[in-house]
């Protein structure tokens, strides 16, 4: 199945919402290194990772394949972390986009690493979750229930919506870093 966009043609990947989530699972060190370099603070940082996640998944047809989605991700963190910075200061901010860009060269070496290990630690370790963190995890990222929304719905503060994905994500994050570890692949 094809999609213009802006005189492009993108192929839909087959599984492509699934992809998207063990991208932005697997790679969410990465990701918040990156925009935490940006942002210079954790909890900003957690809000923008979030915000690109569910702007990923929302804007899916744009991404024509796995390596794409991982330059597509990247470039909205690093947008959504200018916006972010720019919200908070309330005027307009003066970023060395020459170090942002020799971060995204560093970065891109990664891109050529296969990470299908970390796919397969996901997948045991989204299977390790207990029902209510994945189906915590499947609203928010799988249906893009927002947290205001996802806390009206389970009738639970917003706070704790998001101190309970921040736990689910650092879960996750331990364990497939012990998964790979324990194959000798190091993260």
């Amino acid at each position: 199945m094809a999609i213009s966009y802006r005189k492009r043609i993108y192929t839909v990947m087959p599984t492509q919402e699934d992809t998207i989530l063990k991208t932005l699972i697997g790679q969410r060190v990465q990701i918040l290194a990156y925009i935490n370099f940006i942002v210079r603070d954790r909890d900003i940082s957690e809000d923008v990772y979030q915000e690109v996640s569910l702007y990923t998944i929302k804007n899916q047809e744009k991404i024509n394949d796995e390596k794409h989605l991982v330059r597509y991700i990247r470039r909205v963190s690093r947008n959504f972390s200018l916006n972010a910075i720019q919200k908070e200061r309330k005027k307009p901010i003066s970023v060395n986009h020459q170090l942002l860009d020799l971060i995204e060269s560093d970065w891109q070496q990664f891109d050529k690493e296969s990470s299908t290990p970390m796919y397969g630690a996901l997948k045991k370790c989204l299977e390790d979750l207990t029902p209510n963190a994945n189906n915590l995890i499947n609203l928010r990222y799988a249906q893009g229930i927002s947290g205001q929304k996802l806390a009206d719905r389970l009738g639970k503060q917003v706070n704790t919506i998001y101190v309970a994905i921040s736990r689910i994500h650092k879960t996750l994050a331990a364990c497939i870093k012990e998964r790979c570890e324990v194959r000798g692949y190091k993260l």
